[in-house]
């Protein structure tokens, strides 16, 4: 039989609006008397409905997350994607909230269906990857608040957290131009996504500012996920030589190419090298070891639960620009898959 606070009143000698004080932390109760009842509430392993809390607190402390995975059509499946959720979950957690997935949606009016639903679950906040603000249009002008992971996401309660995607693919180029590679080719993400597209322009400037010549026979579509790696890397050995390094704009894709590669007996890093993007848990296991560009997923899980608390606490239109908008620098890790880029 579920406790009741009823149950936890008798127990303690105390009325049931003293036990709601205590379970709700307001400060006109007796310390001798919170320890007591705090105690009794532990012994009988008592849980709040989430429905009384609710009318306490006015909210569910349900966070919403919407990942449009058909852009690769991977979902939780790539690999960098389920890290960072579990980065966020982790700080979630921590303050008491749980997180609710929200499906894709094939229809043109998804975005009012997924305001629908958000309404229905009564969630305090939404989360949103793998799409793209004008996707999220008319949902950015509510009073929901919204935190875009990856993606700029901007409205009267958005904000968002992105990595410094176009920064850190700059750093690759000169890291490899310092290790004396000249010849530098490209497998580049969905540019329909942001942080591909800020990290192909990042390999742009790089080269720019590096003075070295773009061949474009090295540029090739490399997605996000490990068969387009594989693909790529097969039609860059149709070609009649291959770069010296190849920088992916994912790990998952990068590891996909390494495998392509070793299969028609090339060697990593001595006929060619590979960099990734992310720092998937996978860089450090393959063979040999990838060099990659990491993002700090704690970092960007303790800002994304950060910014939403304060969306969420702050009334509409409140805060700052600038406190809407974080940007994580990334790291980045030599390993085996290169030679002298430290």
């Amino acid at each position: 039989m579920r406790v009741t606070i009823r149950d936890i009143a008798l127990q303690a000698g105390v009325s049931v609006a003293a036990v709601s004080k205590v379970l709700n932390d307001y400060p006109d109760i007796g310390a001798e008397t919170r320890q007591r009842v705090l105690r009794i509430v532990r012994e009988l392993r008592y849980v709040p409905r989430a429905s009384a809390q609710r009318l306490v607190t006015g909210r569910s402390q349900t966070i919403g997350v919407y990942y449009k995975s058909m852009v690769n059509g991977l979902g939780l499946r790539q690999p960098f994607v389920a890290q960072l959720l579990n980065a966020v979950k982790e700080h979630m957690t921590l303050l008491g909230y749980d997180m609710l997935l929200f499906g894709d949606s094939s229809s043109p009016h998804y975005q009012w269906e997924l305001l629908d639903r958000a309404q229905h679950r009564e969630i305090d906040g939404l989360m949103l990857l793998g799409t793209l603000e004008e996707d999220m249009s008319e949902i950015l002008k509510g009073e929901l608040p919204i935190v875009g992971l990856d993606v700029i996401t901007t409205g009267p309660r958005a904000g968002f957290v992105i990595s410094d995607n176009e920064g850190g693919m700059v750093d690759a180029v000169h890291r490899a131009v310092a290790a004396g590679y000249q010849r530098i080719g490209l497998f580049y993400g969905p540019l329909e996504l942001p942080a591909a597209r800020d990290r192909a322009r990042g390999f742009y400037r790089g080269m720019r500012e590096s003075g070295l010549p773009i061949c474009n026979r090295w540029i090739v579509y490399g997605g996000f996920d490990f068969d387009s790696g594989t693909r790529a890397a097969g039609r860059l050995m149709e070609q009649s030589d291959l770069p010296e390094v190849i920088l992916c704009t994912a790990d998952i894709s990068a590891i996909g190419a390494m495998r392509t590669f070793q299969e028609a007996g090339l060697s990593i890093p001595k006929d060619v090298a590979i960099v990734g993007f992310d720092d998937i848990d996978a860089a450090s296991y393959v063979y040999p070891s990838l060099t990659t560009v990491a993002q700090d997923t704690e970092r960007i899980g303790q800002a994304v639960t950060d910014l939403l608390m304060r969306l969420m606490n702050s009334p509409v239109g409140s805060m700052r620009d600038s406190a809407r908008r974080v940007h994580v620098p990334t790291t980045f890790v030599a390993r085996q898959s290169t030679r002298n880029m430290v």
